[in-house]
């Protein structure tokens, strides 16, 4: 899926330069730059049985016991985000970004004959990503001058160091949503503005730290201040 949304972004980058080449750039900001905070959502990251073969004497296979079961997940956490895009024609925009965050690293215990159910979830991990994006203005939906509702799409690097940085997981991530840009001084006909930004994404993991070969999908949100030039 991750592939996908890549090549997806990648073909669009080709058909924006096409159109970049064809049509005159909008007459409101060409550059912006936004910076904020975002709110990711947790998700699973697999489980594990901690199991002790038992002393069953007169057999060769002696069958399992299981000491606990342990059911890991990274929570819930707000980081900061900031961004630079450039616009290509009056619909198209491409934005690079990155983002830093500090989710905790949680993990059930349960199972255990000679213990309740406890949570752990004291790990807390140094996340990084960078990501190249479109962004689609949609046409059509008028929200008067000072609104531009959007859609964006893209991918990007991922990177977890846990706290003691003695592990160290890259993956990627894709992602897909939208949201609407509004100035607050300026308009989308102006040169110089100055505004908000807020935008809601899905977010498709891969790799990093993980206890099971899968893919991971999780909500993100974002609220931005952005200035155009």
């Amino acid at each position: 899926m991750t592939r996908a949304l890549v090549v997806g972004v990648v073909l669009l980058g080709f058909a924006a330069s096409a159109l970049a080449q064809a049509q005159p750039s909008s007459r409101g900001p060409r550059f912006t730059v936004s910076g904020g905070l975002s709110g990711l959502g947790g998700y699973p990251l697999g489980s594990t049985t901690a199991t002790l073969r038992r002393n069953e004497p007169g057999t060769t296979t002696p069958g399992d016991f299981t000491l606990f079961q342990a059911d890991t997940s990274l929570e819930r956490a707000f980081g900061v985000d900031a961004r630079f895009s450039v616009a290509l024609t009056r619909a198209f925009d491409v934005e690079v970004g990155g983002a830093y965050s500090q989710p905790r690293l949680a993990a059930s215990i349960s199972g255990d004959p000679e213990s309740d159910p406890i949570v752990l979830s004291d790990q807390r991990l140094k996340q990084f990503t960078v990501d190249g994006s479109l962004i689609w203005r949609l046409p059509g939906i008028d929200l008067g001058s000072r609104a531009m509702p959007y859609v964006i799409g893209g991918a990007g690097y991922l990177r977890q160091i846990d706290d003691d940085r003695v592990k160290v997981e890259t993956g990627t991530v894709g992602h897909l949503g939208g949201g609407v840009r509004y100035w607050l001084r300026g308009s989308a006909n102006a040169r110089r503005a100055l505004g908000v930004r807020g935008e809601a994404r899905l977010q498709i993991r891969s790799g990093g730290i993980e206890f099971e070969d899968k893919r991971r999908v999780f909500p993100a949100v974002y609220v931005l201040g952005t200035l155009g030039f």
